[in-house]
């Protein structure tokens, strides 16, 4: 069982259930997935529109507006490793507002590690591998060089080298390192970064 969508816009400030209805029919008719097809911008444009609807229009909050932003940050998180986003029953408050809290975060990361990705296409790795005897160093500076370049995805150039291939989303103490852990390594994203 899941926490009902309708609860998580409660979460995010939405409170009268005519307002969390009209946001369920404009950004997630069919559910939590949908609202991760939608930018940043078209989140906050929708936020916008529901004050022009022709009958009951309302204005959702600043607050609310962020909320239903990182919500949706955090649905395209889990859609990146394969995960259905829905939160478990159980979830409190608190713990969505962590989890959604992150994700904004880690898409700040995201945006940065992207603009220094090209830069790190033209970087040479050092130590440079000149014989088998250099191999593990090589190996470590370009483990880190992939970590800091993400994808067009926004998932770390890194789980394409590595060592299990089975995803592992268990035991990771952040979202970078769940997802070089957890990403598929199979379909069209993965074919396109390899």
């Amino acid at each position: 069982m899941v926490i009902a969508v309708n609860t998580i816009l409660g979460w995010c400030g939405a409170a009268p259930v005519a307002t969390r209805v009209a946001v369920t029919a404009a950004l997630m008719p069919g559910g939590m997935a949908e609202i991760a097809d939608f930018s940043v911008d078209e989140i906050k444009e929708a936020a916008k529109g529901f004050a022009r609807l022709p009958v009951s229009p309302f204005v959702l909050s600043p607050h609310t507006t962020k909320r239903l932003v990182q919500l949706a940050l955090w649905a395209k998180d889990q859609e990146r490793l394969d995960l259905e986003p829905s939160f478990p029953n159980g979830t409190t408050q608190a713990q969505f507002t962590v989890l959604i809290n992150e994700a904004q975060r880690c898409q700040t990361i995201r945006k940065e590690r992207q603009k220094t990705a090209e830069l790190l296409a033209s970087v040479r790795i050092e130590p440079p591998l000149k014989s088998s005897a250099g191999w593990e160093g090589w190996m470590v500076a370009v483990e880190a060089a992939l970590t800091l370049a993400y994808g067009y995805k926004g998932v770390p150039l890194a789980y394409i080298i590595r060592a299990n291939t089975a995803p592992v989303l268990d035991g990771h103490d952040n979202w970078e390192k769940m997802a070089i852990h957890g990403a598929p390594l199979n379909g069209l994203d993965y074919d396109n970064t390899q």
